[in-house]
Protein backbone atom coordinates (compact mmCIF):
# COMPACT_ATOMS: atom_id res chain seq x y z
CA UNK A 1 0.00 0.00 0.00
CA UNK A 2 2.99 2.49 0.38
CA UNK A 3 3.62 1.96 -3.35
CA UNK A 4 0.65 3.18 -4.36
CA UNK A 5 0.72 6.22 -1.95
CA UNK A 6 3.70 7.11 -3.63
CA UNK A 7 2.29 7.38 -6.95
CA UNK A 8 0.71 10.61 -6.78
CA UNK A 9 1.06 13.93 -8.66
CA UNK A 10 1.88 14.41 -12.10
CA UNK A 11 2.81 10.99 -14.69
CA UNK A 12 4.44 10.64 -18.35
CA UNK A 13 3.59 7.18 -18.95
CA UNK A 14 5.67 6.93 -21.87
CA UNK A 15 9.44 7.70 -22.18
CA UNK A 16 11.18 6.20 -25.04
CA UNK A 17 14.07 3.84 -23.87
CA UNK A 18 17.47 5.14 -24.63
CA UNK A 19 20.38 3.96 -23.43
CA UNK A 20 22.52 7.18 -24.32
CA UNK A 21 20.46 9.89 -23.08
CA UNK A 22 17.82 8.46 -20.39
CA UNK A 23 19.66 9.69 -17.89
CA UNK A 24 19.66 13.25 -18.97
CA UNK A 25 15.57 12.28 -19.45
CA UNK A 26 15.09 11.49 -16.33
CA UNK A 27 16.91 14.32 -14.75
CA UNK A 28 14.48 16.41 -17.06
CA UNK A 29 11.27 15.32 -15.98
CA UNK A 30 12.23 15.68 -12.40
CA UNK A 31 12.62 19.06 -12.90
CA UNK A 32 10.01 19.83 -14.66
CA UNK A 33 7.37 18.59 -12.00
CA UNK A 34 7.06 14.94 -12.88
CA UNK A 35 6.91 12.42 -10.41
CA UNK A 36 5.94 9.18 -11.50
CA UNK A 37 7.26 7.99 -15.57
CA UNK A 38 7.40 5.08 -17.57
CA UNK A 39 10.56 4.12 -19.66
CA UNK A 40 8.85 2.52 -22.74
CA UNK A 41 10.12 -0.97 -24.35
CA UNK A 42 9.00 -1.34 -28.35
CA UNK A 43 7.79 -4.57 -29.41
CA UNK A 44 7.17 -5.22 -33.05
CA UNK A 45 4.92 -7.26 -35.19
CA UNK A 46 8.02 -8.82 -37.01
CA UNK A 47 8.64 -10.18 -33.33
CA UNK A 48 5.82 -13.01 -33.71
CA UNK A 49 6.87 -13.93 -36.94
CA UNK A 50 8.26 -17.86 -36.91
CA UNK A 51 11.26 -18.68 -38.98
CA UNK A 52 11.35 -21.74 -40.44
CA UNK A 53 14.32 -24.08 -39.68
CA UNK A 54 15.73 -27.12 -41.71
CA UNK A 55 14.81 -30.40 -39.97
CA UNK A 56 17.37 -31.55 -37.03
CA UNK A 57 17.61 -28.32 -35.74
CA UNK A 58 16.64 -27.64 -32.31
CA UNK A 59 14.13 -25.40 -31.64
CA UNK A 60 14.47 -21.97 -30.64
CA UNK A 61 12.72 -21.33 -27.19
CA UNK A 62 14.51 -17.97 -26.59
CA UNK A 63 11.63 -15.60 -25.09
CA UNK A 64 10.29 -12.55 -27.63
CA UNK A 65 9.82 -9.78 -24.75
CA UNK A 66 13.20 -8.23 -23.87
CA UNK A 67 13.92 -8.15 -20.46
CA UNK A 68 13.47 -4.45 -18.51
CA UNK A 69 16.82 -2.98 -18.22
CA UNK A 70 18.41 -2.58 -15.09
CA UNK A 71 17.96 1.07 -14.19
CA UNK A 72 20.36 0.48 -11.52
CA UNK A 73 23.86 0.81 -13.47
CA UNK A 74 22.05 3.24 -16.02
CA UNK A 75 20.98 6.04 -13.70
CA UNK A 76 22.36 5.75 -10.45
CA UNK A 77 21.32 8.44 -8.25
CA UNK A 78 19.13 9.72 -10.90
CA UNK A 79 16.01 7.56 -9.25
CA UNK A 80 16.45 9.71 -6.36
CA UNK A 81 12.75 11.55 -5.87
CA UNK A 82 10.98 9.83 -8.60
CA UNK A 83 9.21 7.36 -9.29
CA UNK A 84 10.26 5.21 -12.65
CA UNK A 85 8.43 2.32 -14.02
CA UNK A 86 8.86 0.01 -16.52
CA UNK A 87 6.08 -0.26 -19.65
CA UNK A 88 5.95 -2.77 -22.71
CA UNK A 89 4.43 -1.05 -25.92
CA UNK A 90 3.61 -4.37 -28.40
CA UNK A 91 2.47 -4.06 -31.91
CA UNK A 92 -0.09 -7.31 -32.88
CA UNK A 93 -2.05 -8.41 -35.78
CA UNK A 94 -4.33 -11.23 -34.02
CA UNK A 95 -5.36 -13.29 -30.85
CA UNK A 96 -2.41 -16.05 -31.70
CA UNK A 97 0.28 -13.48 -31.20
CA UNK A 98 -1.18 -12.16 -28.03
CA UNK A 99 -1.56 -15.62 -26.51
CA UNK A 100 2.33 -15.88 -27.25
CA UNK A 101 2.82 -12.95 -25.75
CA UNK A 102 1.04 -14.24 -22.34
CA UNK A 103 3.66 -17.12 -22.17
CA UNK A 104 6.30 -14.88 -21.79
CA UNK A 105 8.20 -14.82 -18.92
CA UNK A 106 10.02 -11.46 -19.44
CA UNK A 107 5.88 -9.99 -20.10
CA UNK A 108 5.26 -10.57 -16.50
CA UNK A 109 8.07 -8.22 -15.33
CA UNK A 110 6.74 -5.24 -16.46
CA UNK A 111 4.41 -2.82 -14.87
CA UNK A 112 2.09 -1.31 -17.71
CA UNK A 113 1.49 -2.89 -20.70
CA UNK A 114 0.12 -1.20 -23.42
CA UNK A 115 -0.83 -2.65 -27.25
CA UNK A 116 -1.19 -1.35 -30.73
CA UNK A 117 -3.71 -2.98 -32.52
CA UNK A 118 -3.13 -3.28 -36.67
CA UNK A 119 -6.38 -4.97 -37.82
CA UNK A 120 -10.00 -4.83 -36.86
CA UNK A 121 -10.18 -7.93 -34.94
CA UNK A 122 -7.56 -7.25 -32.90
CA UNK A 123 -8.49 -4.17 -31.88
CA UNK A 124 -11.71 -5.92 -30.63
CA UNK A 125 -10.34 -8.50 -28.99
CA UNK A 126 -8.01 -5.71 -27.14
CA UNK A 127 -11.31 -3.77 -25.98
CA UNK A 128 -13.04 -7.15 -25.16
CA UNK A 129 -10.52 -10.28 -24.09
CA UNK A 130 -6.90 -8.77 -23.80
CA UNK A 131 -6.02 -8.12 -20.24
CA UNK A 132 -3.68 -4.74 -20.79
CA UNK A 133 -3.70 -1.13 -19.38
CA UNK A 134 -3.12 0.79 -22.20
CA UNK A 135 -4.54 1.05 -26.38
CA UNK A 136 -2.75 3.16 -28.59
CA UNK A 137 -1.94 3.70 -32.12
CA UNK A 138 1.13 5.27 -34.14
CA UNK A 139 0.95 8.73 -34.70
CA UNK A 140 2.46 8.19 -37.86
CA UNK A 141 -0.82 6.46 -39.08
CA UNK A 142 -3.86 6.66 -38.58
CA UNK A 143 -5.88 3.50 -37.57
CA UNK A 144 -7.36 2.05 -41.10
CA UNK A 145 -10.63 0.25 -39.01
CA UNK A 146 -13.39 2.25 -37.75
CA UNK A 147 -13.56 2.66 -33.61
CA UNK A 148 -16.83 2.13 -32.58
CA UNK A 149 -18.62 3.24 -29.35
CA UNK A 150 -19.84 -0.60 -28.44
CA UNK A 151 -15.90 -1.24 -28.50
CA UNK A 152 -14.84 1.86 -26.96
CA UNK A 153 -17.14 1.30 -24.15
CA UNK A 154 -16.47 -2.22 -23.43
CA UNK A 155 -12.68 -1.48 -23.09
CA UNK A 156 -13.38 1.85 -20.93
CA UNK A 157 -15.91 -0.75 -18.94
CA UNK A 158 -13.09 -2.92 -18.42
CA UNK A 159 -10.41 -0.26 -16.93
CA UNK A 160 -8.52 -0.01 -20.31
CA UNK A 161 -7.06 3.59 -21.28
CA UNK A 162 -6.90 5.23 -24.44
CA UNK A 163 -3.62 7.32 -24.97
CA UNK A 164 -2.96 10.52 -26.67
CA UNK A 165 0.74 11.46 -27.35
CA UNK A 166 2.06 15.05 -27.52
CA UNK A 167 6.01 14.86 -28.58
CA UNK A 168 4.59 13.49 -31.79
CA UNK A 169 2.58 16.16 -32.74
CA UNK A 170 4.95 19.07 -31.83
CA UNK A 171 7.24 18.02 -34.31
CA UNK A 172 5.48 17.56 -37.54
CA UNK A 173 2.11 18.17 -39.03
CA UNK A 174 1.14 14.99 -40.04
CA UNK A 175 1.21 13.29 -36.73
CA UNK A 176 -0.35 16.29 -35.11
CA UNK A 177 -3.35 16.23 -37.58
CA UNK A 178 -3.72 11.94 -36.70
CA UNK A 179 -3.25 13.29 -32.97
CA UNK A 180 -5.90 15.89 -33.25
CA UNK A 181 -8.52 13.43 -35.54
CA UNK A 182 -7.98 10.47 -32.95
CA UNK A 183 -9.02 12.87 -29.81
CA UNK A 184 -12.08 13.75 -31.75
CA UNK A 185 -12.90 10.42 -32.81
CA UNK A 186 -12.80 9.47 -28.79
CA UNK A 187 -14.51 12.47 -27.72
CA UNK A 188 -17.48 10.89 -30.13
CA UNK A 189 -17.72 7.60 -29.24
CA UNK A 190 -17.13 8.07 -25.68
CA UNK A 191 -16.98 11.58 -24.49
CA UNK A 192 -13.11 11.22 -23.69
CA UNK A 193 -13.59 8.97 -20.76
CA UNK A 194 -10.19 6.75 -19.50
CA UNK A 195 -7.72 8.86 -21.42
CA UNK A 196 -4.06 9.58 -20.43
CA UNK A 197 -1.94 11.86 -22.41
CA UNK A 198 1.68 11.21 -22.66
CA UNK A 199 4.95 12.80 -24.04
CA UNK A 200 6.53 9.63 -26.18
CA UNK A 201 9.59 11.61 -25.60
CA UNK A 202 12.90 10.55 -27.41
CA UNK A 203 15.30 12.75 -25.73
CA UNK A 204 15.00 15.91 -22.34
CA UNK A 205 14.46 18.33 -25.18
CA UNK A 206 10.96 16.77 -26.32
CA UNK A 207 9.55 16.56 -22.87
CA UNK A 208 6.97 19.42 -21.63
CA UNK A 209 5.94 20.78 -18.15
CA UNK A 210 2.81 19.96 -16.44
CA UNK A 211 1.19 23.06 -17.48
CA UNK A 212 2.58 23.05 -20.28
CA UNK A 213 1.03 19.68 -21.26
CA UNK A 214 -2.28 20.83 -19.77
CA UNK A 215 -2.19 24.11 -22.19
CA UNK A 216 -1.34 21.74 -25.22
CA UNK A 217 -4.06 19.68 -24.78
CA UNK A 218 -6.97 22.33 -26.03
CA UNK A 219 -5.59 21.77 -29.29
CA UNK A 220 -6.94 18.21 -28.70
CA UNK A 221 -10.26 19.45 -27.89
CA UNK A 222 -9.79 18.46 -24.66
CA UNK A 223 -10.71 21.07 -21.68
CA UNK A 224 -8.35 22.05 -19.18
CA UNK A 225 -9.92 19.89 -16.28
CA UNK A 226 -10.08 16.92 -18.50
CA UNK A 227 -6.62 17.61 -19.27
CA UNK A 228 -5.13 17.74 -15.77
CA UNK A 229 -6.75 14.29 -14.72
CA UNK A 230 -5.42 12.86 -17.99
CA UNK A 231 -1.46 13.46 -16.92
CA UNK A 232 -2.51 13.03 -12.67
CA UNK A 233 -5.49 11.04 -11.60
CA UNK A 234 -6.28 8.99 -14.40
CA UNK A 235 -2.88 7.86 -14.56
CA UNK A 236 -2.94 6.90 -11.05
CA UNK A 237 -5.99 4.62 -11.62
CA UNK A 238 -4.17 3.30 -14.49
CA UNK A 239 -1.20 2.55 -12.14
CA UNK A 240 -3.50 0.91 -9.40
CA UNK A 241 -5.31 -1.05 -12.19
CA UNK A 242 -1.93 -2.88 -13.78
CA UNK A 243 -0.93 -3.53 -9.95
CA UNK A 244 -4.30 -5.65 -9.56
CA UNK A 245 -4.03 -6.89 -12.77
CA UNK A 246 -0.72 -8.38 -11.72
CA UNK A 247 -0.89 -9.72 -8.68
CA UNK A 248 -4.50 -10.76 -9.00
CA UNK A 249 -7.66 -10.76 -6.79
CA UNK A 250 -7.12 -10.62 -2.98
CA UNK A 251 -9.74 -11.83 0.48
CA UNK A 252 -8.72 -9.71 3.02
CA UNK A 253 -10.53 -11.26 6.57
CA UNK A 254 -11.06 -8.19 9.53
CA UNK A 255 -11.37 -8.79 12.02
CA UNK A 256 -12.46 -6.53 15.49
CA UNK A 257 -10.06 -6.38 18.29
CA UNK A 258 -11.45 -5.49 21.13
CA UNK A 259 -10.07 -2.83 23.25
CA UNK A 260 -8.44 -3.11 27.18
CA UNK A 261 -11.82 -1.63 28.37
CA UNK A 262 -14.05 -4.44 26.77
CA UNK A 263 -11.48 -6.96 27.82
CA UNK A 264 -11.75 -6.31 31.42
CA UNK A 265 -15.27 -6.29 31.33
CA UNK A 266 -16.01 -9.14 29.17
CA UNK A 267 -17.75 -10.99 32.14
CA UNK A 268 -21.73 -10.96 31.03
CA UNK A 269 -23.16 -13.51 28.29
CA UNK A 270 -19.78 -15.36 28.36
CA UNK A 271 -20.77 -16.66 31.79
CA UNK A 272 -24.01 -17.98 30.81
CA UNK A 273 -22.64 -20.82 28.11
CA UNK A 274 -21.68 -24.13 29.87
CA UNK A 275 -18.58 -26.06 30.06
CA UNK A 276 -20.10 -28.92 27.92
CA UNK A 277 -21.42 -26.40 25.43
CA UNK A 278 -18.23 -24.86 24.82
CA UNK A 279 -15.99 -27.98 24.52
CA UNK A 280 -17.94 -29.80 22.20
CA UNK A 281 -17.74 -26.67 19.82
CA UNK A 282 -20.67 -26.37 18.79
CA UNK A 283 -22.82 -23.64 20.17
CA UNK A 284 -26.57 -24.51 19.44
CA UNK A 285 -27.87 -21.82 21.85
CA UNK A 286 -27.23 -20.16 25.67
CA UNK A 287 -27.52 -22.76 28.51
CA UNK A 288 -27.84 -21.07 31.54
CA UNK A 289 -26.26 -22.28 34.77
CA UNK A 290 -27.95 -21.90 37.98
CA UNK A 291 -26.74 -24.40 41.00
CA UNK A 292 -29.16 -25.59 43.79
CA UNK A 293 -27.40 -23.85 46.33
CA UNK A 294 -27.67 -21.02 44.82
CA UNK A 295 -31.40 -20.86 43.40
CA UNK A 296 -32.49 -19.33 46.66
CA UNK A 297 -30.23 -16.86 47.08
CA UNK A 298 -30.06 -13.19 45.44
CA UNK A 299 -27.64 -12.77 42.89
CA UNK A 300 -26.75 -12.54 39.18
CA UNK A 301 -28.43 -15.72 38.27
CA UNK A 302 -31.28 -15.02 39.74
CA UNK A 303 -32.00 -12.00 38.75
CA UNK A 304 -31.62 -13.72 34.86
CA UNK A 305 -33.95 -16.62 36.08
CA UNK A 306 -36.67 -13.68 37.37
CA UNK A 307 -36.26 -12.10 33.97
CA UNK A 308 -36.80 -14.98 31.75
CA UNK A 309 -39.76 -15.65 33.83
CA UNK A 310 -41.31 -12.33 33.43
CA UNK A 311 -40.46 -12.41 30.28
CA UNK A 312 -42.54 -15.49 29.41
CA UNK A 313 -45.44 -14.24 31.16
CA UNK A 314 -45.18 -10.91 28.92
CA UNK A 315 -45.72 -13.82 25.85
CA UNK A 316 -48.03 -15.59 27.21
CA UNK A 317 -50.50 -12.41 27.50
CA UNK A 318 -49.59 -11.22 24.20
CA UNK A 319 -50.65 -14.65 22.77
CA UNK A 320 -53.31 -14.08 24.95
CA UNK A 321 -54.76 -10.79 23.44
CA UNK A 322 -53.76 -11.81 19.89
CA UNK A 323 -56.11 -15.00 20.31
CA UNK A 324 -58.97 -12.82 21.79
CA UNK A 325 -58.86 -10.35 18.80
CA UNK A 326 -59.09 -13.71 16.10
CA UNK A 327 -62.02 -14.43 18.41
CA UNK A 328 -63.87 -11.52 18.08
CA UNK A 329 -63.15 -10.85 13.83
CA UNK A 330 -64.58 -14.56 13.76
CA UNK A 331 -67.70 -14.03 15.90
Amino acid sequence: MDKLNTCSGFFDLNIKFNKASIKKTVEMAKQLGYNVIALDTRLEESAFEVKKKKKGEPRDITDIVPAPANLDDILGESQTNIKILHRLTVEFGNSLQAHKLAQSENFKKYEIVAVIPMSQSAFQYSCSNLDVDIITFNPEDLPQFRITRKMYTMATDRGVYFELMYSPAIHDSTPRRNIVSLSHVYHAVGKSQNIVVTSNAESPYDLRGPYDVINLCLIFGMTEESAKHAISDSCRRLYIRSVSRRCGKAVVWVSRIPSSDEEGSSTGDDELFSEASCSSGKRKGPVLCVSDNDSDDEGPSSDIAGKLSASKEAGQLLNRSKSGKRMKSIS
